[in-house]
């Protein structure tokens, strides 16, 4: 490359076509000598070009010069080029004067010695202060003994002393010129001098030396001037500029922007009544302090011009100028000042006026945009039920674009306003004593104290925090409509900015803070008033409810305990039965242990199990056992709890239920086989042996209080008799006094501990008298002619005219009306003409392949569809149809999915018995006449649709939704109900809330079609069972019409339903296996008083082999003969109930309960 730039230059001036150049030191005779004549120049002429190479006595030639130049102004541009050329440089000996910039060969120099800049390069190396001279850099004189003479010492007063210890003055006389020259620019130039003025003098004082007037004024920037004395002041006015400044800033000194005319910082006294000062302003974060208050030459302390109070800098240069666009920008000030202070006894008082201020600032300018902008938003809704949601919104519809500012900007809110929320928040953050932001935004002036005097402890205890709070989102709010205001209108991207600047907004940001917190508020209390604390109802605390099976569950203290802190899920809160025999009780008496000693009696009746405690007066011996129906209504209200978990001692009829605290549950089926093994087969064939149900768990019993573990020990003690046999009475003997008793240790074993086991729905028995019917073969063509004596009210001529009239109903269509049955509803495949011989089978089975296209499933009804399935579908779901092809299944979509009306509308409709759903966080609304009500409970509730209505909602950017509404108006029926709500108003609900009852919808729909006398059957026995719920009897007691076929069951006729009947229960039968009792791990903690040593919590683990009361499996017909799992309301009715009134007490127990749960309250904006 630098051959290439060389040959350029070279052929560009000399046209010689060379790319290189060199230099010749020998003589004419190519002599390898040194020319004397060439001596000094080194290089002389290329030899190709001819050119001088460097010739230092002629500035007009020289190659390298030139070529140098040549690169850089062609390939190195450079601000400072070269003339070219060459030119003998400077001599450089010791003392000589520096060449000018100029004489360098340069075209252009950086400072030229005849410039300012060149003048000021020049200083650095003789300022010019000193004299002439002193020291002559360019003479070559020495410097190096100027200061050897040099003798002295500093003194306590900080000056320079002389040899002989005086202090320092400058007189020509003095003996060293260096020092004398020296002080003299340090006494002409600088604020300090050795001879005269120090920083601070040794003997003086802090305060004294801040006093000295050692600080000259400057009136031009960057260039420090002396100063006359007269101008100069101490460091003791700079700490008073300070605290003017501070004062200015904090609103206390109001009186002026001069010095002569600013406050003494030393007499302001902060009031306790801000408001008179610019405090309360700048307290409510606005920018009210011009630029001009916050300069130090316009504070106190500054010095003045002579008389006129005016500071010395009036009129003089500044930082800023009138003309920037940052002098005109007032500022926010501070709160706090040394005689102000953040946390300080002596201040708070004035600092809680500033927050106060600040707080009503912030309220008024919230109320401003609640009523301007928030609250345009919160249009009329609709009610969405338990969803599909609008997109951002919880519960209700709300306008598109409403919904859009929402979601973006605030937090939702349940059922009520934003700004009814946020007040409720304010209300419950203030103690109740700040009712609203409106209410609060009012007051100004005076009204401030009023505020102050009523203003709760969470401002009076921490003023300074609520300051803080209440600036920083009033110094925002004006930020944002700062930024704000430059968002072009239909500018997408200062659109996006807009909404990003809003969403930042502090005052956004609390309001939403205060939302929330109201809004959980009005949701757990229903909108209560605060106001009204006394009322039990006020909140939605689940302590207040009514203690019970439905309450349980959720709540912590309980009012019907042995003590004000008993929990309500405490051990002994469950209930249980447990046998007492006469014959404890006399042996007691015999014994004498009735005071004092053993006595069983004692420990039953006398602690908190004489609820539990089963004992009567009538026989006692051996067997004896609580009576099946006090089994019955126990497990009915064992029903009732949150989780059913409680054992069934079959032997004693005794019951010991726990809380269901489980830690583990499975539950294995092992089939059995044996292999059968055939020639040429590779797999054996399996013969079924037996299939063996093995149930594990595990659980926790605990203790909550003293009495609470004196039961569980109890509890434990009967859990550990169902691993042991029941003995026999033993051998009566007599004695040679003829004296009798029981020959000790005679007793043999007499009942195996069998038991069953009930976890909640999962694990419990499966026999029902309907399933026991179908092992005789009830159904069948193998049954007729059955009898059997009526009881109770069906045994009356009434019941027997009831069923008389029944039975002529099912016998004059006798097998007719279940082939109707069978033709209306079931598969079409099922008919005649698609079985007929007559077709043949390639026909018959190209016809219901055809037929197949347009079922449901390929074989369902369409008509039980339409009357069942439709019901169920929610009427606003959207239907999302495949496009069409040319085929019968496509035309068959058509016409089988979409909701246009007729028979194909979804939902219930009018006159529909339902089962209203627990209200799911939110509650419902209710309305009787003009009263509007929010009620919650936690079981369902059964009632009837009374009216059906759609409303129409903006759907925008919610596709998955239909752009109506479908609103439910249900009257509860339900004699469980609360009173209020019985017959009387309606529930508005949407169809997720709803639960449809199979018993209705089969008996409306279904049973007249199947058998009239049924239908019949069944009018009379929804009278009587309302009446037996309503007085408390078992149901079928009170059953008029009993088909023959029924009496045949009857447990007073039938010895094998009286068989199972007497060990009967809802529990799974069988026996513990394996019981494990875990007394110690590493959380364990032991009660230690007498007696009590014992853990106070225990882990139990067991295996359980089942009995089932029905072998499980598929009968002669296919069907599941004894379900396992009666989970479900389908499995409700497929599995049954052991019980004669088919559970129906146990399932009215339930719900009954849940009245327990019921809150309300009158919907107003509170």
């Amino acid at each position: 490359m630098a051959r290439d730039k060389l040959g350029k230059y070279l052929n560009s001036v000399h046209g010689t076509g060379q790319n290189s150049i060199s230099y010749n030191l020998k003589d004419s005779n190519d002599e390898p000598e040194f020319l004397q004549q060439y001596r000094d120049q080194d290089l002389t002429t290329d030899p190709k070009s001819g050119a001088d190479l460097l010739d230092l006595e002629n500035s007009d030639t020289g190659l390298i010069g030139d070529y140098l130049k040549y690169i850089m102004d062609n390939f190195s541009p450079n601000d400072f080029a070269l003339k070219g050329k060459n030119y003998k440089s400077s001599e450089t000996n010791r003392g000589d004067p520096i060449s000018t910039p100029e004489d360098t060969g340069a075209e252009k120099v950086f400072a030229a010695s005849n410039t300012t800049g060149g003048t000021e390069l020049g200083k650095y190396s003789d300022s010019g202060k000193f004299s002439e001279d002193l020291v002559d850099k360019t003479a070559g004189s020495d410097g190096h003994g100027l200061l050897k003479g040099v003798i002295g010492s500093f003194g306590n007063t900080g000056k320079a002393l002389d040899s002989s210890g005086v202090v320092r003055s400058r007189s020509p006389t003095f003996e060293s010129e260096i020092v004398q020259e020296s002080e003299g620019i340090l006494e002409t130039y600088n604020r300090f001098a050795p001879t005269s003025r120090v920083f601070s003098e040794k003997s003086k004082t802090t305060k004294e030396a801040d006093a000295d007037p050692i600080i000259y004024p400057q009136r031009d920037l960057g260039d420090y001037v002396k100063g006359s004395e007269s101008e100069s002041f101490g460091y003791e006015s700079l700490l008073d500029i300070a605290a003017s400044l501070m004062a200015k800033s904090a609103g206390w000194d109001t009186q002026g922007e001069k010095p002569g005319t600013s406050r003494d910082p030393s007499k302001i006294v902060p009031s306790a009544n801000p408001a008179a000062y610019e405090s309360t302003q700048i307290a409510t974060g606005r920018k009210i302090i011009p630029p001009e208050k916050l300069r130090s030459k316009n504070t106190y302390g500054t010095p003045t011009k002579s008389g006129l109070g005016e500071s010395y800098r009036e009129g003089r240069g500044a930082f800023l100028v009138d003309n920037d666009e940052e002098a005109d920008i007032n500022s926010f000030g501070t709160v706090y000042t040394p005689d102000n202070k953040f946390d300080d006894a002596s201040s708070s008082t004035i600092v809680a006026a500033q927050a106060i201020a600040s707080l009503v600032a912030v309220s008024a300018l919230g109320s401003s945009l609640m009523t301007d902008v928030i609250d345009a938003l919160d249009t009329e809704t609709v009610p969405l039920g338990r969803g599909p949601f609008l997109n951002g919104v919880f519960g209700n519809n709300v306008d598109a674009n409403a919904r859009a500012f929402k979601h973006l900007l605030l937090v939702p809110t349940h059922t009520r306003s934003f700004s009814t929320c946020v007040n409720r928040g304010i209300k419950i953050l203030f103690d109740n004593k700040i009712k609203s932001l409106e209410s609060l935004g009012n007051n100004t002036g005076a009204a401030l104290n009023d505020v102050g005097n009523k203003a709760s402890s969470m401002i009076t205890d921490s003023p300074g925090y609520w300051l803080a709070v209440c600036r920083g989102i009033l110094r925002n709010v004006d930020e944002v409509v700062e930024e704000s205001a430059s968002a072009a209108v239909g500018d997408f991207s200062s659109i996006e900015n807009l909404v990003r600047l809003l969403g930042s907004n502090k005052l956004l940001a609390f309001f939403k803070y205060l939302a929330s917190i109201g809004d959980i508020s009005l949701s757990a209390g229903m909108g209560t008033s605060i106001d009204n604390t006394a009322d039990g109802n006020s909140y939605f605390n689940v302590d207040k409810l009514p203690d019970g099976p439905a309450t349980r569950v959720g709540k912590s203290r309980s009012s019907s305990g042995n003590t004000a802190t008993s929990l309500a899920w405490r051990g002994n809160s469950v209930p249980s039965v447990y046998l007492l025999p006469k014959e404890i009780l006399k042996a007691t008496t015999e014994l004498g242990t009735g005071g004092y000693g053993t006595n069983p009696a004692k420990g039953m009746l006398a602690t908190s199990l004489w609820d539990k405690t089963y004992m009567t007066l009538g026989d006692g011996g051996q067997g004896q056992r609580i009576p099946s129906d006090v089994v019955e209504r126990m497990e009915n209200m064992l029903d009732s709890e949150y989780c059913p978990f409680y054992f069934h001692d079959i032997r004693t009829n005794e019951i010991v239920a726990f809380h269901a605290f489980l830690s583990t549950l499975t539950d294995t089926f092992s089939p059995h086989y044996s292999d059968m093994k055939g020639y040429g087969r590779m797999d054996p064939v399996q013969i079924y042996s037996n299939t063996t149900r093995n149930i594990g768990l595990s659980f926790i019993i605990a203790a909550t209080s003293q009495e609470d573990f004196d039961e569980m020990w109890f509890k434990i003690n009967k859990l550990v008799t169902l691993v042991y046999p029941q003995y026999s009475r033993g051998t009566k003997v007599r004695s040679n006094d003829n004296s009798t008793f029981t020959q000790p240790f005679s007793q043999v074993l007499k009942s195996s501990p069998m038991i069953r086991l009930r976890v909640g729905d999962v694990i419990k028995g499966n026999y029902s008298k309907f399933n026991l019917a179908r092992t005789f073969g009830i159904g069948t063509d193998s049954v007729s002619d059955l009898k059997g004596e009526a009881s109770g009210l069906a045994g009356t001529g009434l019941g027997a005219l009831a069923g008389k009239a029944t039975a002529a109903l099912d016998g004059l269509l006798d097998d007719f009306a279940l082939d109707l049955f069978l033709g209306a509803y079931g598969s079409p495949l099922g008919l005649g003409f698609m079985n007929s011989d007559k077709l043949g089978a390639p026909a018959n089975r190209a016809l219901r392949a055809a037929a197949s296209q347009i079922l449901v499933n390929g074989f369902g009804n369409p008509i039980l569809s339409q009357v069942i399935g439709d019901r169920l579908r929610d009427p606003d779901s959207v239907i999302n149809t495949a496009p069409k092809s040319n085929t019968l299944a496509a035309v068959a979509d058509g016409l089988l999915t979409g909701n246009k009306g007729g028979l194909f509308e979804f939902g219930f409709m009018k006159k529909t018995i339902v089962f209203l759903k627990p209200t799911d966080g939110k509650p419902y609304k209710y309305t009787d006449g003009d009263d509007e009500e929010e009620v919650r409970f936690n079981r369902p509730v059964r009632g009837i649709i009374t009216n059906v209505s759609t409303t129409k909602i903006d759907k925008k950017g919610a596709d998955n939704m239909k752009a109506t509404r479908t609103t439910y108006s249900v009257q509860v029926n339900d004699l469980g109900a609360p009173t209020q709500y019985y017959r009387t108003g309606n529930f508005h609900v949407n169809h997720s809330d709803l639960i449809m009852d199979p018993a209705f919808m089969f008996n409306i729909a279904l049973l007249p079609v199947l058998s009239l006398g049924g239908a019949l059957d069944m009018v009379m026995d929804s009278v009587t069972n309302e009446a037996a719920l309503a007085a408390g009897v078992p149901a079928d007691t009170l059953d008029i019409s009993v088909s023959d076929t029924a009496n045949f069951f009857s447990s007073y006729d039938n010895p094998i339903v009286k068989a199972f009947n007497s060990s009967r229960g809802r529990g799974l039968a069988g026996f513990i296996r394996r019981l494990s009792i875990k007394h110690l791990d590493s959380s364990t903690t032991w009660e230690t008083d007498w007696n009590s040593r014992a853990p106070k919590f225990v882990k139990v683990e067991m295996g359980f082999s089942p009995i089932h009361d029905i072998q499980p499996g598929i009968d002669s017909q296919g069907f599941n003969r004894a379900p396992v799992y009666n989970v479900g309301r389908s499995m409700e009715y497929v599995a049954g109930d052991p019980y004669d009134d088919n559970g129906l007490a146990s399932k009215f127990k339930f719900r009954n309960d849940g009245r327990a749960t019921f809150k309300s309250k009158k919907i107003t904006e509170d």
